[in-house]
C-alpha cells in the first residue's frame, strides 16, 4: 500500500460510486462560494459551511448485492442431481414391486413428489470474518455462515485488510456519506434517502447489513441519541441492469480490472482507474507522479478540499488552517473533531473489531 494517497486501494463499485459522490459534493461547495457560479444543492451558512437545499434527496443504486453480510440470506434450491437420481430409483422400485417396503417413503406418489422438493441453503459469500467477530460455522445448508459479523472483502490471492462493502455502507449510515474532511464544510451529515439493490438480493439481509445489526448491540440503547444512526429506505429491484452479467451471459466475457468513475461536474467528469490503482494509461516511469493519480484518490480529493478552503470566507475553519504548521492529510482530518470523536465512540463501543489502515498512510 502506498503512503502518498495517489492510488485507489479499493476498486469495488460501491466505493468508487461513493468517492465520485464526494468529488461531486466538493465541486458543488466550490460553486456555492464562487461568485460566478451557483450550486444546485447547497446554500451558504453564516459560519462558512454549506447546508443542503430543502426538497432534495440522494439515492444509492447498486446492480448487485454489496459484498459481505448483505449477501448472506436463506435460499431454497432443488435437491441436487445425486439426491434426485436416488429418489427416482426408489420410485421405480415401488412401481415395479408395490409390496416392497421403502424406508424413506411409503408410496410411489410420495416418492415422485420428493423429486420436486427443495432443500434449505444459504447464499454464500467469500468475505472472511475479521478477528474477534463470530466466525462462520461452515456447517451444512443454512448453518454455513453466521450473520452480522464484520468481514473483509472477498477475493483471490493475498487476503485484504479492506472492510467489506456491507460494512462500509453500515459505517456511512452511522457517520454520513461525506466522510472526515467534508464534515468540516457541511452543516450536518449527508445521508442516502434510498438504497436500491438489483440482482439476487434479500431485503431482510440488506436491512440487517446496512443498519439492523447495530440495534442488537447491547450498548446501542445508551448511545442511540449520540450516534443518530440513519436508516435509509431499502428496496430491491428486479429491473435488469442493461450492462450486467445476466444480460450478456457469454462464456468469453471476463471481469475488467479497470474501474470507471463519473460524477455530474462540468469538466473531466469521467475517470478510469487501472487495476494498479493508478489512472489507466499511466506508464511505469510516471507512477507516483501527481498526474498518475485518479480524480477520486485520497490525494486528489484532499486537493479539492484545499481548493475549497481558498474560497471560503473568514471563519473558524480558515483560522485553524492558517495557524497549522503541519499541512498533512492526517492533521486536516483531526480538525473534524465532532466526526473524529463520534467515530472513536462507534469503534470502541459498536464496531470494536473494525480494521483501520495504518496512520502512516494518512501522513502525505
Amino acid at each position: 500500500m502506498r503512503k502518498d494517497g495517489l492510488i485507489l486501494h479499493d476498486n469495488h463499485a460501491e466505493v468508487i460510486a461513493r468517492r465520485s459522490f464526494i468529488r461531486y459534493l466538493y465541486h458543488e461547495i466550490l460553486s456555492t462560494w464562487q461568485s460566478t457560479k451557483t450550486s444546485t444543492i447547497f446554500n451558504k451558512t453564516n459560519d462558512g459551511k454549506c447546508c443542503l437545499k430543502s426538497g432534495g434527496s440522494f439515492h444509492f443504486y447498486t446492480s448487485n448485492t454489496p459484498c459481505g453480510d448483505a449477501t448472506i440470506f436463506p435460499i431454497s434450491q432443488p435437491l441436487n442431481q445425486t439426491q434426485s437420481k436416488g429418489v427416482k430409483r426408489k420410485c421405480e422400485q415401488v412401481k415395479l414391486n408395490p409390496e416392497k417396503k421403502v424406508c424413506i417413503h411409503e408410496t410411489a406418489d410420495e416418492i415422485e413428489q420428493a423429486t420436486t422438493q427443495t432443500q434449505s441453503d444459504i447464499n454464500r459469500t467469500g468475505a472472511k470474518c475479521v478477528a474477534g467477530e463470530n466466525s462462520d460455522r461452515h456447517g451444512k445448508g443454512i448453518n454455513y455462515h453466521c450473520v452480522g459479523s464484520l468481514r473483509t472483502k472477498p477475493g483471490r490471492g493475498e487476503r485484504t485488510t479492506s472492510m467489506s462493502c456491507s460494512d462500509k455502507i453500515l459505517k456511512w449510515n452511522l457517520m454520513g456519506w461525506q466522510g472526515h474532511l467534508l464534515s468540516l464544510l457541511v452543516s450536518e451529515p449527508i445521508h442516502m434517502k434510498y438504497i436500491i439493490v438489483g440482482g439476487v438480493a434479500d431485503t431482510v439481509a440488506l436491512k440487517r447489513a446496512f443498519y439492523g445489526r447495530i440495534f442488537k448491540h447491547e450498548k446501542f440503547v445508551s448511545l442511540e441519541t449520540k450516534i443518530n444512526l440513519h436508516c435509509p429506505l431499502i428496496y430491491k429491484t428486479d429491473t435488469e441492469f442493461r450492462f450486467g452479467k445476466p444480460v450478456f451471459n457469454k462464456k468469453h466475457l471476463k471481469p475488467c480490472g479497470s474501474s470507471l468513475s463519473w460524477c455530474k461536474i462540468e469538466i473531466k467528469s469521467l475517470d478510469v482507474a487501472a487495476k494498479s490503482g493508478f489512472r489507466l494509461g499511466t506508464v511505469k516511469k510516471h507512477e507516483g507522479l501527481p498526474k498518475s493519480s485518479t480524480f477520486i484518490s485520497r490525494a486528489s480529493l484532499f486537493q479539492l478540499f484545499k481548493d475549497v478552503t481558498y474560497v471560503l470566507p473568514q471563519c473558524s475553519l480558515t483560522e485553524h488552517l492558517g495557524s497549522m504548521k503541519n499541512n498533512s492529510y492526517k492533521f486536516h482530518k483531526l480538525l473534524a473533531e465532532d466526526y473524529e470523536e463520534k467515530w472513536k465512540t462507534v469503534k470502541m463501543d459498536l464496531l470494536q473489531n473494525w480494521i483501520s489502515h495504518s496512520e502512516d498512510l494518512d501522513k502525505f
